[in-house]
C-alpha cells in the first residue's frame, strides 16, 4: 500500500527518516522536453495499435489459407488475434492514452508498463503463441486464449485505475 501512495504523489522517500526527492518525472513533461508535438502523439495512436491488430490479423489469415495450418485446424487463429488485440492495448494504454490525456502520471509508469506489457510479457507469449500457432493442439489453443483473456481484462483493468488515478477532475 505504501507503494501506490508513493507512486500517487509521485515521491520516492530516499531513506526510512521520510525525506523526499523531488517529485518525479511526469508524462506531460517529458514529452515536452522531448518536443513532441500533439500531432504526433494521435498518429502514434492511431497507427500503433493498427499496426499490431492489422499484423496479427494478417498472419492469422495467411495460416488460415495455408491448408495444413489453418484450415484444418480454426481453433489455432483466435490466439494470433487476441495476442494482437492485447499489445495494441498496452500500446493504446502506455504510448497514445498516458502521452495524451495523463500528462500528471509518472514516466516512469508508463515506462514501466511498456516494459512489463511489451517485453517480459508480450514477447514471452508471442513466442509460445507461435509455436502453439505450428504446433499446438486444441487443448493448448484453449488455455492459451483464456490466459490472453485473463491479459487483456487486466490492461484494460490497469488503464481503468491509471484514468481514475491520474485523470484530470
Amino acid at each position: 500500500m505504501k507503494m501506490l501512495d508513493q507512486i500517487k504523489s509521485a515521491e520516492v522517500t530516499g531513506d526510512e527518516t521520510g525525506s523526499t526527492t523531488p517529485p518525479a518525472l511526469t508524462v506531460g513533461e517529458a514529452n515536452a522536453m522531448a518536443g513532441h508535438s500533439r500531432a504526433v502523439l494521435w498518429a502514434a495512436a492511431a497507427i500503433l495499435p493498427s499496426v499490431y491488430i492489422g499484423g496479427t490479423s494478417a498472419w492469422a489469415y495467411a495460416l488460415y489459407t495455408h491448408t495444413s495450418f489453418g484450415a484444418s485446424h480454426p481453433w489455432r487463429l483466435p490466439a494470433m488475434v487476441l495476442w494482437g488485440a492485447y499489445m495494441a492495448l498496452v500500446a493504446a494504454a502506455a504510448a497514445a492514452h498516458m502521452s495524451l490525456f495523463l500528462p500528471d502520471a509518472p514516466v516512469a509508469l508508463q515506462v514501466a508498463l511498456v516494459d512489463v506489457g511489451w517485453v517480459w510479457v508480450g514477447m514471452p507469449v508471442m513466442v509460445v503463441n507461435q509455436a502453439l500457432a505450428y504446433f499446438g493442439s486444441a487443448w493448448t489453443a484453449v488455455a492459451i486464449n483464456c490466459v490472453l483473456g485473463v491479459l487483456v481484462a487486466g490492461v484494460l483493468g490497469f488503464w481503468v485505475w491509471l484514468v481514475r488515478t491520474y485523470g484530470r477532475k
